[in-house]
């Protein structure tokens, strides 16, 4: 079977059923970073795998982005969010969006980068698997009930 390119992919599951609720609770509650599960997910249906190297590899790529550029843009749409007594809200709502655009296109780049790492073509595991191995190499936790709620949302 043949699947787009991990972009289109990745807004295509996003937007199912539950996809969205799961990857932020992923990502608030236990400190993953949604790009790089959707890509575990990607890589997955696409019938692959990818080596510990690759693993390392993508979680690196992923913490560069995070630490330089993601982490910075999320708190700043978020404090944007709420009104300021100070600041009108027209223009504070003008510079979230400018800012969700930005944070947007910033993960883009991530997900190219991804996208271009090396993977083996031969059957991979299943998504969940996918989704524990790279979250093993991210984190020292495995938030392995959310991650299934995830691949149950993923494969609605």
């Amino acid at each position: 079977m043949i699947t787009p390119g991990f972009w289109d992919w990745a807004l295509e599951a996003y937007g199912r059923d539950g996809v969205a609720d799961a990857c932020v609770d992923l990502q608030d509650r236990h400190g993953q970073c949604v790009p790089l599960l959707l890509w575990a997910a990607w890589i997955a249906a696409r019938d692959e795998s990818a080596s510990e190297e690759t693993l390392e590899a993508a979680c690196d790529i992923a913490r560069a982005w995070d630490e330089t550029t993601l982490d910075a843009l999320r708190a700043l749409r978020r404090k944007l969010k709420s009104p300021h007594p100070d600041i009108e809200a027209g223009a504070r709502l003008d510079i979230r969006q400018k800012t969700i655009a930005l944070e947007r296109r910033a993960e883009h780049h991530l997900m190219q980068a991804l996208e271009h790492l090396p993977r083996e073509a031969a059957p991979g595991p299943d998504t969940l698997q996918s989704l524990v191995a790279v979250t093993r190499v991210w984190s020292p936790v495995t938030p392995r009930k959310e991650l299934q709620t995830l691949t149950a949302c993923l494969s609605a």
